[in-house]
């Protein structure tokens, strides 16, 4: 769920996180070491680490 997502960036001092949605109720959440650019995709979000300080996102992970 979105709470482990949120867990695993913070332990692994992640740069941003992908969120897929897979089906009604599942989701795949990949965890970012690095970020260099972004594509847009249909049941996808991306989160970036140093968003969180501004509140646009998970509040965990990398501050820049």
């Amino acid at each position: 769920d979105i709470e482990q997502c949120k867990e695993a960036c913070r332990q692994f001092d992640c740069a941003a996180v992908n969120l897929f949605q897979l089906g009604e109720f599942t989701f795949k959440c990949e965890i970012l070491s690095t970020l260099y650019g972004m594509n847009p995709a249909t049941g996808a979000a991306c989160y970036y680490a140093s968003d969180l300080m501004g509140g646009f996102g998970f509040g965990y992970g990398r501050r820049k």
